[in-house]
Order: structure tokens, then sequence, then C-alpha cells
């Protein structure tokens, strides 16, 4: 009987990339939908064209961290061919393929077909162009999969509006975007509550090198010239201060003691960072990676009882209720200042409520949009 579906993408497990959280909602989903779901990430540990088991539903091949690698992840399938015959090509009814080289998919969507295996593509991120020739290939392959590829597949996932918009909706296409499973574990940390008088701001992820990817140079700016630090402490985890200072010199003048810095941290200590603060902060310029992504820091502040300080980009408006849930700002440094200094005039039991409503108004659990992948797989 065919009723396994496999993911494949670029998971690090257990939960050491945003991947991970993606690939958790949909696999209750799918397990809701009495599916077995199987699971193949990277690992950079793993020798290239080998894999591992990691256990009785994961999965793990080369990540590649050479030229040679990544020139070899460009065109190789046989380590991913490999795993489904071990799992059993009769028992697999869909395989799903997030956002992965352009090369390999179309391989993989020719091998389901030959296969009677039907293939899907989770499609998630709008890769931008950089300086380095790893950034520029990325951004090549970026749009031969959205040109080339996409449009022919049957089946797709949606992480967001702008993709449903741009690919169309079709019986076999779902919108599923960042999802959490409140009953997760990792959520069940209890925050030890409010141990200060100041507002408490936390950014964790990668702003990218010159924070071209999340705007804390801005906040960290505003703070500054708001002459903030009595009123609010601000945490940045996932880059330390010696990269960000280094890699941003114009800001360094505007670092001071109510900015604390926590470096490369595990999912757990980020996840107690962010219940502990008052917002959690997605500063995302307008760019084509903002617009058709969706940061998975919107369901995870709202599972940590958290509201969220954001630009109004892609779909995030459709999640924050300006005062209740978070609060939007448009994507500028003069909007992200006025609202740090509205933010500021907050009391108390305002933040505390919007805690509540973060909570209480939260969209974005995977089983709201369980039924929707019917269609799909």
């Amino acid at each position: 009987m065919k009723n396994t579906v496999v993911y494949f993408g670029i998971i690090k497990y257990p939960d050491k990339n945003a991947m991970c959280q993606r690939v958790h909602g949909i696999r209750k989903s799918c397990e809701d939908l009495g599916f077995h779901f199987v699971q193949i990430g990277v690992n950079s540990e793993i020798k290239r064209g080998k894999s591992v088991k990691v256990n009785w539903n994961v999965y793990e091949i080369n990540a590649p961290v050479t030229i040679t690698e990544w020139a070899d992840s460009c065109i190789r399938t046989n380590d991913i061919i490999k795993i489904l015959s071990e799992i059993g090509i009769g028992k697999i009814r869909t395989f799903i393929m997030a956002d992965y080289r352009y090369i390999p998919m179309l391989a993989m969507r020719n091998f389901c077909k030959r296969k009677k295996i039907h293939f899907v593509a989770d499609i998630m991120d709008w890769f931008q162009t950089g300086k380095g020739i790893f950034e520029k290939i990325k951004y090549w392959d970026n749009c031969l999969r959205m040109k080339k590829l996409y449009p022919g597949v049957k089946r797709r996932i949606y992480i967001s509006k702008a993709f449903q918009d741009k690919f169309g909706v079709l019986p076999t296409t779902a919108f599923v975007p960042g999802t959490v499973d409140p009953d997760d574990p990792k959520w069940q940390y209890e925050s030890s509550g409010r141990q200060t008088d100041k507002i408490i701001f936390t950014f964790a992820g990668d702003p990218g090198k010159h924070c071209e990817k999340e705007k804390i140079d801005w906040v960290i700016r505003a703070l500054y010239e708001l002459n903030a630090k009595d009123f609010v402490s601000l945490n940045i985890a996932g880059i330390d201060e010696k990269s960000l200072r280094k890699n941003n010199p114009y800001i360094n003048s505007y670092i001071n003691e109510s900015i604390h810095f926590y470096g490369m941290i595990s999912h757990n200590e980020c996840i107690r960072l962010v219940k502990e603060s008052d917002f959690s902060l997605i500063i995302r310029p307008d760019t084509d990676l903002s617009r058709f992504g969706f940061s998975t820091k919107l369901s995870e502040s709202f599972v940590c009882s958290t509201p969220v300080f954001a630009t109004n980009t892609g779909d995030i408006s459709n999640y924050v209720t300006n005062g209740k849930n978070g609060f939007l700002c448009d994507c500028s440094y003069d909007s992200v200042k006025k609202c740090l200094s509205y933010i500021m005039t907050l009391k108390k039991d305002n933040l505390d409520k919007m805690k509540i409503y973060a909570r209480d108004l939260n969209k974005l659990i995977y089983s709201n949009f369980t039924d929707a992948l019917k269609g799909v797989l």
C-alpha cells in the first residue's frame, strides 16, 4: 500500500535551522491524515555520496561545504534515490522536495513520474543575488526553478500568498505558511516572569553579513537616537558582537550597555529569550526575499506568547493586529524609529495584555492547514 510521504529539504536535524520547524508542521499534518512520514535532511559531517539513517523516520545526506561538494550537489540524486529504495519505492505515495537545486529537482520529478510517485514542490524562498560566486549560482538556480520547473509541477505547496498568486491555485496546490505545533515539548518552557521594568526586545536569527536580511542596524541606531538605554533592553542572538561591528562599522557608536549579544545559541535557548521578552523583532527590508518568504519567527513568537514588532512585508499583516499581538510599520528607518518611540510609552498592563493576545490570536497552528494538504498528497 502506498502510504508513505517522503520530504526532502535543507533540514538540519534535530532543530538547527528554520526548515526543521517547517517540516515538523507538515509531518504532523501528514500523520494526522494517516500517512507514514519520512524526512531526508543534510549534514556536513556526512561524506559526499553517502547517507545515514538517524532514526526510524529520519535520513541525512551530505550538506556541501567544499567547492567540489557544492558542484556535486547541483547534479547528484543518487544518494536520495538510494534512500527511497531503502524505504521501498512501492510504499511511497508522495515525494516532497523543498527549494533545492534545479537539476536534482528536475531529475527527481522525472524519477517520480516513472515510478508513479506524486512529486510535490514546497516553494518557500526567492533567493537574492549577491557579490560572491555561491550567491550568484544560487540566484541563477533559483531563477531556473521559478521560470522553468515550478510552472510545470502540478502539485505545489506555497509558503506565501505571493507564491500562490504567481503560480496559481489548483486542486493539487495548497497554501501552508510557517506554522507551529503548540504541543511540541520545546514550547513548554515556563517563563520566569518580568525581572525588569525595561521593555525587552529580542532578535533571533541571521540578519545577513551587512544586515541585508533583517535590519537590526536600524533598531540599534533608533534606540540610540531615542536615548532609550534606560527604558529598553535589546537581546541579539544568531550573530556575535564582533562580527556585527566588523561588517557594519557605522553602528559602532550606537551600541551601548543596553544591548546584549548571545552569538550562536541553540533553538531552545532562543525560545527562552523570546518567551522572556516583550517583543520579538522581524525587521525585514522590502525585497523579493521578504515579499515571497514567510518568517518562521512569527508563529514561534506567538506560541511563546510574545508579540512581534515587524515591518509590513509579505503576508505578515494577515496575522498581526496593531496593538493586539504586535506592531507593524513601513519598511523604512524613520517608520521603525517612530514605532519604537510609541512602544516605549506602553505600560506594564498593556504589555501583559498583548502577551495574552499573542497566544490566543495565533492562527499559525499546523492543524489549521492540514485539510489543505489533502489534494496535494
